[in-house]
């Protein structure tokens, strides 16, 4: 009977030892996969712990090294403690070996390691782990490895290369432009079959792959809207799926002016009164393209390209002016606003005062004495021709007279045209006080003329007639 019961508990445990069998695997991802010459190809080391607990993995991976060259080992973030030794690689291996303090890890993903690699050459790839090792967290280092999953892949020859695109409508990608047509080529790539192209408002579309073209290299578009555009080609061999890498061009259109704006003066509310350096402020918006640059103008001369906002000018003539600014956005289009003001305030008064009026009032007096000395002259050195002298003499008197009446007519005009123009009280009696001395040098400058005129009578008397009074005299003389 004993014999029978230790028979079955045997056969018991046999049954029951599968469901404490350990199980945890290593593997590489991607497994598969197909990749061109030139390209790079990052494989992962993986632990799936099959819901166990496990704190120490390691890896061997071996690889055939004629298609694909290891160029980089990284160790993972999960096993960081990483054991001595690891991360290694050589021409056709890569170790990766690390662990991780309680609770350990359990889950189906855990990175031992990454690897990169670059493809050389046609044909195909193969990984696999060997030695490879999976301890659980069990105080004792059981290994729980149960099995591993290498990687295959698949090496193409190098894709078609990207096409360059221009165009001689739109030939600067990051500048604006107002055509609206737009005109595209493009270079035909070593080993390209055909080109798949599309045209949208997308940065980075990727064409598909139906091939729109397998002999034209240029391409028209007509009657473009405003805004930003991109062109996206890319180029296949003839082998079905072997595309390139995707060209896109970028286009933009801005055929609409800038916003109506204002110019506006800064301090000064009255623009029939601006003083003669004034500040304006302006700023135009632009719905596209943005403002580029601003011109501004002075009665249609330009006083400064590039100007900006707000602005300064020079001191301007009194008198009305038209201030112009012109708007320019980043494709050319512009926007113009003009404001017409009145510059009216004062210029210093003794300027105005002293300089036209005494200059007026010297060269007048210039002339009288010039004349005056020449006829002296003629008296003293010409005394044989007394009788000619005489009748000259009526006549300077004459024109005396007549450049006298003129001048004072045009200092009373000056006088008028000032006075009405006087800003204020102060510098009006400014211009009076000034206006008083200019006329008393003139009557002095008058009763001079008169003496010395008298001078020339009495030289010539007994032998002269008598001269015309003086304009405004009512005297009228006969020659004798």
């Amino acid at each position: 009977m004993r014999h029978y019961v230790i028979r079955g508990g045997a056969l018991l445990v046999a049954f029951l030892f599968p469901l404490f069998v350990h199980a945890a695997r290593l593997y590489l991802t991607p497994a598969s996969g197909t990749f061109p010459v030139g390209s790079t190809i990052t494989v992962q080391v993986r632990v799936n712990s099959e819901g166990e607990a496990v704190n120490t993995a390691e890896a061997n991976i071996v690889f055939t090294g004629d298609t694909i060259q290891l160029v980089d080992v990284e160790g993972g973030d999960v096993f960081y403690l990483s054991a001595p030794g690891s991360p290694a690689k050589t021409a056709t291996s890569a170790y990766f070996g690390g662990g991780l303090p309680t609770p350990g890890f359990t889950g189906t993903a855990g990175n031992l390691g990454t690897m990169t690699f670059r493809v050389v050459r046609e044909g195909t790839a193969s990984l696999s782990i060997t030695n490879g090792k999976v301890l659980l967290n069990d105080g004792i280092g059981t290994n729980a490895l149960s099995g591993t999953a290498g990687a295959r892949f698949t090496i193409t020859p190098p894709p078609v290369g990207a096409p360059a695109v221009t165009s001689v409508t739109h030939p600067n990608p990051e500048a604006w432009h107002t055509q609206t047509d737009v005109e595209l080529s493009w270079n035909r790539p070593t080993g390209a079959y055909g080109f798949s192209y599309e045209l949208d408002d997308k940065p980075d579309t990727v064409p598909d792959a139906a091939l729109e073209t397998t002999n034209e290299t240029s391409r028209r578009y007509n009657d473009l809207a405003d805004g930003v555009w991109f062109f996206h080609i890319r180029a296949r061999r003839q082998a079905v799926g072997q595309f390139g890498l995707t060209t896109h061009f970028r286009i933009q259109i801005d055929t609409m002016q800038p916003r109506f704006f204002e110019i506006t003066m800064i301090g000064q509310a009255d623009l029939k009164d601006v003083t003669r350096t004034p500040t304006v402020a302006f700023e135009a918006k632009d719905d596209l393209s943005g403002i580029d640059h601003y011109d501004i103008f002075l009665d249609e001369q330009l006083t400064l390209s590039g100007v900006k906002a707000p602005y300064s000018f020079g001191k301007i003539q009194s008198g009305p002016h038209i201030i112009k600014v012109i708007a320019y956005d980043k494709a050319s289009n512009s926007r113009t606003t003009a404001l017409p003001v009145i510059i009216t305030s004062p210029i210093d008064a003794q300027r105005i005062v002293s300089t036209p009026l005494y200059a007026l009032v010297l060269v007048n007096i210039a002339i009288f004495i010039s004349i005056i000395f020449v006829a002296w002259l003629l008296l003293h050195h010409h005394s044989r021709q007394i009788e000619r002298i005489s009748d000259e003499v009526g006549d300077l008197q004459k024109d005396i007279d007549q450049s006298l009446t003129k001048m004072k007519v045009g200092i009373s005009r000056r006088i008028l045209n000032l006075l009405s123009r006087a800003p204020t009280r102060e510098f009006e009696e400014k211009v009076q006080h000034a206006l008083t001395d200019v006329a008393a040098g003139v009557n002095a400058m008058e009763e001079k003329i008169d003496a010395d005129m008298g001078d020339l009578k009495e030289a010539t008397k007994g032998k002269t007639p008598d001269l015309p009074p003086k304009s405004g005299d009512s005297r009228t003389l006969p020659r004798q």
